[in-house]
């Protein structure tokens, strides 16, 4: 028998079984598994979860499923991350300049006059990242709006200090262009979060279970937004 619980900050999936005779917990890519006996009631499971809660919170801390980015590595061998995978910076010197993805590898050919230059390659980056966020935020959020049966007025990308995302009241939908860093499954989760505050301009409980109609599991996504958040920079 399997049940969710979603009375606690993160996802956590309860598998009862006749065979276990101890409670045994797990964490997996999505949620919490916890395996305990048949027999348990749903009190007792909720007790074992509170007492476990410390060490839960722990484990989701301790998340390293992405490599961290390598700030202000602008040469080769720096690390950047695009869509929650780590890339490998190659510089190479041309006539003309270009950057493309080949592989595990950042392809960056630059005049040779800027090769050792950190400030026109992160500007060469920047860009790149820019353009690229603008595509696929707005191709994710048409793709969304329209199983969400919402219409933003606009979708912009900007750079904000302290979020990812807003929904203004007249329906402009922005995004933080680093956030596409980040695995795609957190990317997912913003564009509904913002595209719910559509139809719910708060946070109000009506405003999460509309989150949760799209993404069932956005309470652990939410929670690694703001553990790993601090990945996600371009500086």
């Amino acid at each position: 028998m399997i049940q969710f619980i979603n009375d606690f900050d993160f996802p956590i999936e309860i598998i009862k079984s006749n065979r276990k005779k101890t409670a045994s917990i797990k964490l997996k890519k999505s949620n919490f598994e916890i395996r305990v006996p048949k027999h348990l009631s749903n009190k007792q499971i909720k007790d074992l979860i509170i007492n476990w809660s410390t060490w839960m919170k722990k484990k989701l801390n301790e998340l390293e499923n992405y490599s961290t980015v390598q700030i202000n590595k602008y040469r080769n061998g720096g690390k950047f991350l695009y869509l929650g995978r780590n890339y490998i910076l190659k510089i190479t010197s041309g006539n003309t300049t270009s950057i493309k993805l080949k592989g595990g590898v950042f392809e960056l050919i630059i005049k040779e006059k800027h090769i050792n230059n950190s400030d026109e390659i992160k500007s060469l980056l920047s860009k790149w990242y820019i353009n690229h966020a603008e595509k696929y935020l707005y191709e994710k959020t048409i793709l969304y709006s329209k199983i969400i049966n919402v219409q933003p007025k606009s979708i912009r990308i900007k750079k904000y200090k302290s979020k990812w995302g807003s929904c203004s009241s007249n329906g402009n939908i922005s995004y933080s262009w680093p956030i596409i860093m980040s695995p795609i499954k957190i990317i997912d989760y913003l564009v509904v979060h913002e595209l719910c505050h559509l139809i719910e301009h708060n946070h109000s409980n009506l405003f999460w279970q509309k989150v949760r109609n799209y993404v069932p599991d956005y309470m652990f996504r939410k929670e690694y937004l703001n553990l790993n958040s601090k990945n996600w920079v371009f500086d």
